[in-house]
């Protein structure tokens, strides 16, 4: 999965913008978005993103838009007053199926939801943003903190290796929904499906000069080991 060979980048000498994916035209990734876009059985995805994230050129929420049909994005700092809401954000917010993708010890993981026979459809919210604003956008957000969390338990490396992550296991936005409702609807095909244009930004970003980032935890340790290893000697 993180070998970037495969990936054929359409050569163009234009300057224009997609207008799907609002990147340079010779930086699109759209030809990697699943199409048609996958219809999901049991899940809807609702990401809240942080109005910070809208503005990022790399950002990964819209690979979820363009490629999934069961996907909403809201831009919101933070969610305080169901009835100051958006009716259609209010509607999935207190749908009975709302779950809250964040990593809390109590929280359900999508085999505890696909084993509960009474939900029927799960709404998964997700936020979207740095580590930071989506903890902030969580903590700033009482309708959030109230409604049940799920949870991911994955051991996989992040796929989005043009961007420092705070740790090894930190996932995209794309990633942690392609891992869920691979889950949540029992179809592992999904990860590689609604991950492919992230393989794909990554792949052309690198093309174009940028380089491989490792974590701020990976770099903190190879640090660490350095100095260690310069002390013994």
């Amino acid at each position: 999965m993180e070998s970037f060979d495969f990936i054929e980048i359409p050569e163009t000498t234009q300057r224009s913008s997609c207008e799907t994916c609002e990147r340079p035209a010779r930086t699109c990734w759209c030809d990697h978005i699943a199409n048609p876009k996958v219809k999901l059985t049991r899940t809807q995805i609702v990401i809240i993103q942080h109005p910070n994230e809208r503005k990022r050129a790399i950002r990964t929420a819209k690979m979820l838009e363009n490629g999934l049909e069961n996907c909403h994005i809201f831009v919101r700092r933070k969610v305080k007053d169901l009835n100051k809401e958006d009716e259609k954000l209010r509607h999935w917010l207190e749908h009975p199926g709302a779950h809250v993708l964040f990593p809390q010890e109590d929280a359900k993981t999508p085999e505890d939801l696909v084993k509960n026979d009474n939900l029927a459809k799960i709404v998964l919210i997700v936020l979207d943003g740095t580590w930071d604003e989506a903890k902030k956008m969580y903590n700033w957000s009482p309708i959030l903190q109230s409604l049940p969390k799920m949870k991911l338990e994955l051991n996989v490396k992040s796929l989005y290796v043009v961007k420092t992550q705070p740790n090894d296991k930190c996932l995209s936005t794309v990633e942690c929904v392609a891992h869920a409702v691979a889950q949540l609807e029992e179809n592992p095909a999904l990860v590689e499906v609604l991950t492919r244009p992230l393989l794909a930004l990554c792949s052309i970003q690198i093309s174009h000069g940028a380089v491989k980032h490792d974590s701020k935890e990976f770099k903190k340790d190879i640090s660490e080991f350095q100095k260690d290893n310069f002390r013994k000697q």
